[in-house]
């Protein structure tokens, strides 16, 4: 209450039950945002900065309210969370009966996708053989980290989920080769594919029933880029280390010494 008035609160009927009643001397004159706007990410969360003057109010603490709950969350202490797309108003008032307040305008904003990696580029299977693809989002506090994934050719392989959308179960059902393709669902845009090979030997890259010097030769024009026309790319990472490349070149080679031994 203001201090010139304390003893007609402290007399009235009702107030003189109360047994704290604070003379209020000093109240607040003004608060002012470090910003008058700003943008949150959906599901951040920020702390917004004041100045309360006088820095030696009776009473600094402050009622924090948002115009919209739904976009922006504000609890007690002034700490908001973004909710989802939009824009509320933050306001911040004195308690102390002096009437004054600021408001601070706050967008919420999506946080899109900015890159995918699938787990591998290339996969060959058995027929009846299985594995598992995983696609990695980021950033990590993307707003919607879905996938979706589309097979082009799906009688080569069955698919199910993997218990997210961003992994998926793949059985090889007869021989071929087939593309699965992860893409978000942000409106992004952003896809990562793997080329899936099914029923061939490991090695036969040119698809001759044979794995032997020609498989080595098309591999090495394949790393030379000069790929051959019957190339099966799913088939040439022989050393299974995500890259074809020289060392692949090297296990090929191994691979017909001991075959042929």
């Amino acid at each position: 209450m203001p201090s010139a008035a304390y003893a007609d609160y402290w007399q009235a009927e009702g107030w003189c039950n109360f047994t704290n009643l604070i003379s209020i001397s000093n109240p607040i004159t003004n608060i002012q945002f470090n910003e008058s706007d700003l943008s949150i990410s959906i599901g951040s969360h920020l702390s917004l900065s004041k100045t309360i003057t006088p820095s030696n109010a009776t009473i600094n603490t402050l009622k924090w309210t948002s115009s919209d709950e739904r976009i922006v969350a504000v609890d007690a202490d002034g700490n908001i969370t973004g909710l989802t797309e939009g824009v509320a108003t933050i306001t911040a008032r004195a308690i102390d009966g002096s009437g004054v307040s600021a408001t601070c305008t706050v967008k919420g904003e999506r946080v899109m996708v900015e890159s995918i990696q699938i787990s591998q580029n290339t996969l060959c299977l058995d027929i009846n053989g299985s594995a598992m693809l995983t696609c990695t989002v980021l950033p990590e506090n993307a707003t919607s980290k879905d996938l979706e994934w589309i097979t082009d050719n799906s009688g080569v392989v069955a698919t199910k989920s993997g218990g997210s959308t961003n992994s998926l179960q793949i059985l090889g059902l007869k021989k071929g080769t087939t593309t699965i393709t992860c893409r978000t669902t942000d409106g992004s845009e952003l896809e990562a594919s793997c080329v899936i090979a099914v029923g061939y030997d490991a090695g036969d890259m040119n698809n001759d029933g044979n794995v032997n010097i020609g498989d080595v030769t098309a591999l090495i024009n394949h790393i030379l880029g000069n790929t051959p026309a019957n190339f099966i790319a799913a088939l040439a990472d022989i050393n299974g280390d995500g890259n074809v490349n020289i060392g692949d070149v090297t296990a090929l080679i191994n691979k017909i010494l001991t075959s042929n031994n």
